[in-house]
């Protein structure tokens, strides 16, 4: 995932779909559902890139006792 994807996720940008470095395109829906389920729950999402390939992401979740 390219470094404007990313910056767009952690800014909470919608993203409906990212490109292949090909030019296809792929469909970011389950990262889009997921950031709606951690916000439902007033939780942190972060993702990163993880080298030399894949996506690392930490969810948080606020605990109430």
């Amino acid at each position: 995932m390219g470094e404007a994807q990313l910056n767009a996720l952690n800014s909470g940008k919608d993203i409906s779909s990212t490109q292949k470095q090909t030019g296809e395109t792929e469909h970011g829906l389950g990262l889009k559902i997921v950031m709606q389920i951690v916000k439902a729950h007033q939780g942190i999402i972060q993702f990163a890139d993880t080298i030399p390939h894949g996506l690392s992401i930490h969810i948080s979740l606020p605990m109430k006792l």
